[in-house]
């Protein structure tokens, strides 16, 4: 049986393939076997995940306690893509994940009030408008505005670790 790349590579020698169409039709018959193995490369790449209730509420309750979702897949035994994901329905719990991974937490020294942004290009543009200075490296401008007014920052994990999940 021939490889998939094989196959392509003899049906765009025939006709490129912006030229086929959804069944590849109008193959001459020494090309049908490639033909073949190209549908079933399609079917089996759009085929339905079996996976239980229960396995799908494993990898929910596992990303919601922040283990990444290619982890979370890996313990309920499933290869982890993004198409899968949505095909689950845990598209959404996948992408709270991430929004949580990405903040960062402002704490002011003073007053112990804190401020929450949801990426650091956030916090770096005010930064950057606070301190007057423009900086290429977060560090730098993180580094400048603890020296001027006093702030701490912390990442979600230093957040979570000291505070506990809360916002």
């Amino acid at each position: 049986m021939s490889s998939i790349t094989e196959s392509v590579i003899r049906l765009e020698a025939w006709k490129p393939i912006l030229e086929w169409d959804e069944n590849i039709s109008g193959v001459p018959p020494y090309l049908e076997k490639d033909r073949q193995v190209i549908l079933n490369a399609r079917n089996e790449k759009y085929q339905t995940v079996e996976v239980t209730p229960e396995i799908i509420d494993k990898i929910r309750r596992l990303i919601e306690d922040d283990v990444a979702p290619g982890n979370a897949f890996a313990r309920a035994g499933i290869s982890y893509n993004y198409y899968r994901t949505e095909k689950l329905g845990l598209r959404e719990v996948v992408d709270r994940y991430y929004e949580r991974k990405s903040r960062i937490y402002e704490v002011d020294q003073m007053t112990q009030t804190y401020k929450v942004y949801h990426n650091k290009n956030k916090l770096y543009g005010r930064l950057q408008m606070e301190t007057g200075k423009s900086t290429y490296l977060i560090n730098e401008a993180v580094r400048l505005h603890k020296l001027i007014n006093g702030k701490k920052y912390y990442t979600y994990n230093a957040w979570k670790k000291r505070h506990g999940r809360g916002v």
